[in-house]
């Protein structure tokens, strides 16, 4: 797996943007259908498709999935900008 091929498998939930670490991967996945939905959904739906597609070794590749709902999103770019 490499970054570009995780950006695209997690694409059908929205805007995806992927960062490498350690050689592993950190993913921030935004999704309307995120919206009022619990943490455990989410992670539930982002890992079952990545584990279909790539198989169990996503867990050791993967660091972890950030899931925003779109107004989550915005809060974070809000809080974080208004600091410093």
């Amino acid at each position: 797996m490499n970054a570009e091929e995780l950006e695209v498998t997690l694409s059908d939930f929205g805007t995806v943007e992927i960062e490498e670490e350690r050689g592993r991967f950190i993913a921030h996945v935004v999704s309307p259908r995120f919206e009022g939905m619990d943490d455990g959904e989410r992670q539930y739906q982002v890992w079952e498709q990545v584990r279909q597609r790539f198989g169990l070794q996503a867990s050791v590749d993967i660091e972890f999935v950030f899931t925003y709902s779109p107004s989550e999103w915005e809060e974070n770019l809000r809080t974080h900008s208004s600091v410093g």
